[in-house]
This record gives C-alpha cells, structure tokens and sequence, in this order.
C-alpha cells in the first residue's frame, strides 16, 4: 500500500512549512494566541486559561491546530512551535497569583508527541520558570499517547521540570489504566458535554428498554451515568476534571453536578488577547450569570434565571 501523502494532506504541503518556520523563529504575527478564560464551576471564580494556538497564513486566514500540527510535525517544528508557544505565554499572561481559594492554571493543548521530545523538559523547566510554580498546565493528545514502556518516565520528567500533566481527553486516559503513566488532570471533550444534555432534548430511553445500538426515531441512551463515573474514576485517581466547549447554562450546571471543577467555552467568554486575559487573571473576576458574562466583583455560583 502507498504511503505518499494525499493531495491536499498539510504535512506534504510545501507552501505551509516556511510559514510555520518564521512561526516557530519568532517571528511577530504568525503564531497566533488566544486565550479562553476558565472558570470554577462550583464558586464562579476565573482560575485560569486555556491557550488557542492559530497559525496565521498570508493567503488561507488563520489555521487551526489541526491544520498545522502534522506539517509541523512533518517538518520537524513541532518542539520548536510548543516552545514559541510556552514563551509566548510566560510574556502576555505574566506570573498570576492565586485569588480566592483556586490556584491560577495557563493550559496550553500540545500534540502528544511531544512527550517524547528527549529535549523538551529542560527547555520546559527554564520556560516555566518565567511563570509561578505549577501554573504551565501541558495538555497532550492525538498520537504519541499510547502507552509505550517509556511513557511514565516522559511524563514524569515533564512534571519534574515544573509543568502540570493533562490528558486531552477522558476517554484516552482510561485506557491506560489500571497502572498507566501518573499525570495531574484529564479534559472532558465537548462531544461528552453536548451528550450530558443532548439526550434530555431528544428523549432518553430506559436502559434496555430496546436491543443494543436499535433506537426509535427520536430517542438516545442517557450517557450522564457514563460521564459522571468517568468523573468519580478521574477523582479517584487524584486528578483535576475540566470541560472545553461549555456554550449553554444547562451544560455547566450538569457538568457541575456531575464533580466537574472546571470549565471553558463561549458560555463564559469568547475568546481574548493576552493582554485581556492578563488583566482578568490579575483582576480577581469572577462569573456571575449566563447573560453578564465576567465580573470583576467576585460571587458565589450563579443561579440560573427564571
């Protein structure tokens, strides 16, 4: 079977590397970042951000991560777009202090194969310097997760070098287990959060009520027990469970009684430049209703309106 890259493929396309490579020397506006602010599910407060990477292409507009990760990698730029990326961070967000009662985190999505860089946690451990001590927060997925004999030692060298662990996705992460590598928080998809609320919508079915995978029009299996164990597994194990792409009230408040502690999406915010997240980082905000967005007066959580 061939294995030349497809038309069209980003990893075998010639006119995006020289942009990535001007991304990954530095060059000013090319590696684009923006920054979503995270959210305490159960107090309101913001405590922290997760970090967009975009690459902006003169003549294609701005490229998401999945349009530019394998060319990088193809290429070679992977360790050097990450690092570009960290730094960038360590510059626009600074060194946030805690507020109230949850420590800030900077979460910055990495491709997995990253964690087998050799060199890449002690360019991490002078990066993460520049920010206070476990406030970089590595969030890996895609390929290079698979639990490989080396794994554990990668990432606990990652941890050693001053950042905090995350598993992209949930799901992934269970199936290193019983005994697979220790890392410090996993990601609940927006695929699982749409599915928490979604089957109240559309008419949730009885568990067995029709044979597997038969479902009358209309109708779909109830997965909230499903994600809600997922949840008590992860705490079990001592990690932190955030959500991406929360963008309705009843997401969070489900999510919220499931144990999720954090979230992200456009149900808080859209997102900001560093220098807006810089400020709301230093500015003790807070969340306080559906239809106010951000608040520099910290609240309890919201309620939802009548």
């Amino acid at each position: 079977m061939s294995t030349l890259p497809r038309a069209g493929d980003s990893a075998a396309d010639p006119e995006l590397v020289p942009v990535l490579a001007r991304a990954a020397a530095g060059v000013p506006h090319v590696l684009d970042l923006t920054y979503l602010p995270q959210v305490d599910l159960a107090s309101g407060e913001v405590v922290g951000v997760d970090v967009k990477l975009r690459i902006a292409h003169p003549h294609r507009g701005l490229l998401s991560p999945a349009q530019f990760w394998p060319a990088a990698r193809a290429a070679g730029l992977t360790s050097s777009l990450a690092r570009q990326a960290v730094r960038r961070c360590a510059r626009e967000v600074g060194t946030p202090e805690p507020q109230g009662s949850s420590e800030l985190r900077v979460w910055i999505a990495l491709p997995g194969v990253l964690v087998h860089d050799p060199f890449l946690p002690a360019q991490l451990a002078e990066l993460a310097a520049e920010l206070a001590p476990r406030t970089l927060v590595l969030q890996f997925g895609g390929d290079g997760l698979e639990l490989t004999p080396d794994l554990a030692a990668r990432i606990a060298a990652l941890r050693g070098a001053g950042a905090t662990v995350a598993v992209d996705d949930a799901l992934a992460w269970c199936d290193w287990l019983p005994s697979g590598p220790e890392v410090d928080a996993v990601r609940l998809s927006p695929r699982l959060v749409r599915a928490v609320t979604s089957w109240s919508s559309r008419g949730a079915y009885p568990r067995g009520a029709y044979p597997r995978g038969v479902y009358p029009r209309g109708a779909y299996p109830d997965v909230t027990p499903s994600v809600a164990g997922l949840v008590r597994l992860a705490h079990r194990h001592g990690l932190v469970v955030a959500a991406a792409g929360v963008e309705s009230w009843d997401e969070g408040a489900r999510l919220c009684d499931l144990g999720c502690e954090r979230a992200s999406g456009y149900l808080f915010s859209p997102p900001l430049t560093g220098e807006r997240a810089n400020g709301l980082l230093r500015g003790h905000a807070s969340w306080v209703a559906p239809n106010g967005g951000l608040s520099s007066v910290p609240s309890p959580r919201p309620v939802p309106p009548h």
